[in-house]
């Protein structure tokens, strides 16, 4: 899979409103991004930022179906939700509750049930709420800390083909830059998730000046195979 980042649920007007935010070059020519990675076999996803816990039921429905207008729009595989860089004491902004990041994952799974719904652990966890267990209508989580290793708990999420307990911030060219995770702690990441079972990794930051020593080395680690590139990777 890969994930653009970063549409945003965000608040106007008193009103919930989704923007494309930093994805919007990347979606508006799927031609040249989007499309190749589909041909082969690669599922592209949006990863939204919050807020996602503060709207009620009404407001849920809203930003449910702007999420579903731009995935069907720009003809994507699913989407992630994310919940960092968020304020929720705004100006005339709802109260929070303990019921909104939950129903807004069952209603956007009841809405696109062929698409991948998945949660990125950061912020806020998604709980058991107005009986209904988020686990149910993920089809995957995993943890947002590069270099560390822990499985995320989310209720109703078990099966470890569907969590990533590991997650590694891949270092460009020429330098490291950034909190990157050197390729000795990433390849025991990686061996680690095998061994353990689980059936996915996070890599952050793959650009067209990734160090290719380290993606081969890596790679070698989690797939047991080659990594192979392409003459003329995208750039944005």
């Amino acid at each position: 899979m890969a994930i653009l980042f970063a549409p945003n649920i965000g608040w106007k007007d008193k009103k919930p409103v989704v923007t494309l935010g930093s994805a919007y070059d990347q979606l508006n020519d799927t031609e040249k991004y989007i499309r190749p990675l589909q041909r082969k076999g690669i599922k592209v996803l949006v990863s939204f930022l919050g807020a996602m816990q503060n709207y009620n039921m009404e407001e849920i429905e809203k930003i449910s179906l702007q999420i579903r207008q731009i995935v069907v729009r720009y003809g994507l595989d699913g989407i992630n939700f994310d919940d960092e860089y968020q304020s929720y004491d705004g100006i005339d902004m709802p109260v929070e509750n303990n019921y909104s990041y939950t129903m807004l994952i069952k209603r956007c799974k009841e809405l696109m049930p062929d698409k991948i719904v998945s949660f990125y652990n950061i912020g806020t966890t998604p709980q058991v709420a107005n009986g209904v267990t988020p686990g149910d209508y993920l089809d995957y989580a995993w943890q947002a800390y590069y270099g560390s290793y822990y499985a995320p708990s989310v209720p109703g999420l078990t099966d470890k083909k569907k969590l990533g307990p590991g997650a590694a911030w891949i270092p460009a060219a020429g330098g490291q830059g950034g909190n990157v995770t050197d390729v000795y702690t990433a390849e025991n990441i990686a061996r680690r998730t095998i061994q353990d079972g689980y059936g996915v990794m996070v890599f952050y930051d793959l650009t067209a000046t990734a160090q290719m020593t380290w993606m081969e080395r890596v790679g070698k680690a989690l797939y047991n195979d080659d990594v192979i590139t392409i003459e003329d990777p995208y750039r944005l």
